[in-house]
């Protein structure tokens, strides 16, 4: 089960959060022109993020158990935790549409000391890194009005 869920999330969860960070943020520096992916690429990798947390939070965060699989972490908690705590550096409204994610990730995957670790140094990079490009971004923006 828990090789199932991996293989589901890299063709899900991980495109969609990854992709819409990747995509809004990183792409244009990526592409040899500089050209930023469109925005209805932006809004396909949302819409993914919002259709996989929905999947995520009916089929195994449904209240059966405080892990994906059980009482205990598994390598598929850390990595789904992992992946949606950058959605903090977005200000991704977890708390607000999916309550039980949200527990999941900020009470229960923070009992794991190399989680809380994760937080702390991998979370805050991206969330800075993240404001930098869109201060960047803005300048050049505004440099050619």
């Amino acid at each position: 089960m828990i090789d199932a869920y991996l293989d589901w999330h890299h063709l899900n969860i991980r495109w969609g959060a990854g992709g819409y960070i990747f995509r809004k943020y990183f792409s244009g520096f990526m592409d040899k022109d500089g050209n930023w992916s469109t925005p209805e690429a932006v809004q396909e990798s949302w819409i993914l993020i919002h259709k996989s947390l929905k999947l995520i939070q009916k089929m195994w965060l449904n209240g059966s158990s405080t892990y994906l699989f059980g009482e205990e972490p598994t390598i598929a908690d850390l990595s789904l935790a992992c992946e949606l705590i950058q959605l903090q550096a977005i200000d991704f409204p977890l708390k607000e549409k999916y309550a039980r994610i949200h527990k999941y990730v900020y009470d229960d995957m923070m009992k794991i000391e190399a989680f809380r670790h994760f937080n702390e140094e991998g979370g805050l990079k991206v969330k800075l890194l993240i404001k930098a490009i869109d201060k960047k971004r803005q300048k050049e923006k505004d440099a050619k009005l």
